[in-house]
């Protein structure tokens, strides 16, 4: 079974470069990667991705969808509900911030 442990240490993956890097354009990349059925570059992708943005909820989403693909479904059910979790806190926040404004 492949894991996120052994893609992103197999020699035989090439490395992202820098300039794939960009925040904007790595879960992109990361979602065409995984359409096309490369699923250790969207595993790269995505890990790039989280490791500069470990709050964003729509990586963790996509992150699970690459281990579903993978049949590791105890990564992908860990990676939905942190989703989960972090879309909620958002949702959550968003409605905290709005109800303490004062009205205008």
């Amino acid at each position: 079974m492949v894991t996120m442990l052994n893609v992103l240490n197999s020699p035989n993956v090439s490395r992202i470069g820098a300039n794939d890097l960009d925040t904007i354009q790595a879960l992109g990349n990361a979602r065409r990667s995984l359409l096309k059925g490369d699923l250790l570059r969207a595993r790269q992708y995505v890990s790039a991705y989280l490791s500069q943005n470990p709050s964003s909820a729509e990586a963790h989403r996509v992150s699970a969808e690459i281990a579903e693909s993978q049949k590791d479904l105890q990564f992908a059910l860990q990676e939905y509900r942190e989703s989960f979790h972090l879309k909620s806190n958002r949702d959550v926040l968003k409605k905290e911030k709005k109800l303490s404004s004062p009205p205008m």
